[in-house]
């Protein structure tokens, strides 16, 4: 059910939204009085997630789309402002892992898919969010990017490059766009309690699970409330004079 354009409540996009940070930031939003147009590449997950925060469809839609794919994305985008008829909050969240091989041991096809989706299919998605936030005059985004884009990664060299680059491209950005009232910032969490975590050190062993814990300062990894909160706040008036910023959600990781 697609929500009415004269409808005042604001409107937020989320990728990656079928599980893990981005249906925890789908919830958040939903909690806090926005619209949602939840996009993800997985449609039955999609479909699932959005029966468990939004049973009557009232308030969100459901986009499948791969943010790799710049016709995909563009689409992503219109729809969602036929429905809802603006954007005001984008999180930029969907993304892959690439870790284990070193460096000279990965493939080109590895390194060439970890980038087109988690550098610049954060491009892409605010490409086209911003070009409607010009036209409003004022929008929010940010982009999930990682305490991997702030320091060495061993093991996940493309992650990391990729990481890098959303730092870089969300701080320039900001700077592009502060004048025109649009905000661009990102969030780096550390290590999240999620499937993908899960399905990472299942595949890498406990050693790994292990120094995690044992690196991090609080002893412990982060909810995924933890990166949605930090989200939602990043997208609110509370956070106005907030640009060019990635807020560190690693329990003090990358303060050590």
């Amino acid at each position: 059910m697609s929500a009415s354009n004269a409808d005042l409540r604001p409107v937020a996009f989320v990728t990656g939204a079928a599980n893990g940070i981005g249906e925890a930031v789908v919830s958040r939003f939903l909690a806090g009085g926005y619209r949602v147009a939840m996009v993800d590449l997985d449609a039955e997950r999609l479909t699932e997630t959005r029966h468990r925060h939004d049973p009557g469809g009232e308030r969100t839609i459901e986009i499948v789309a791969d943010v790799s794919d710049e016709d995909s994305v563009e689409n992503a985008v219109t729809t969602t402002v036929n429905a809802f008829g603006r954007m005001d909050a984008a999180h930029n969240n969907a993304g892959i892992t690439s870790s284990g091989p070193r460096t000279h041991e990965l493939t080109r096809k590895a390194w060439d898919r970890t980038l087109e989706v988690d550098l610049t299919g954060v491009w892409l998605c605010m490409k086209f969010q911003i070009s409607v936030m010009l036209e409003q005059g004022s929008g929010a985004v940010i982009n999930t990017a990682s305490i991997a884009g702030h320091v060495g990664y061993p093991g996940g060299t493309a992650y990391a490059a990729a990481k890098h680059g959303v730092v870089g491209l969300t701080r320039s950005a900001a700077i592009e766009y502060a004048p025109t009232g649009i905000r661009v910032n990102a969030v780096s969490p550390g290590p999240v309690q999620s499937d993908m975590m899960a399905a990472s050190l299942a595949r890498r062993g406990p050693a790994v699970r292990d120094w995690y814990y044992n690196n991090s300062p609080t002893g412990r990894f982060a909810t995924l409330e933890d990166v949605a909160h930090a989200v939602h706040w990043l997208a609110s008036p509370e956070a106005s004079f907030i640009t060019g910023h990635c807020l560190s959600v690693d329990g003090g990781w990358t303060a050590q």
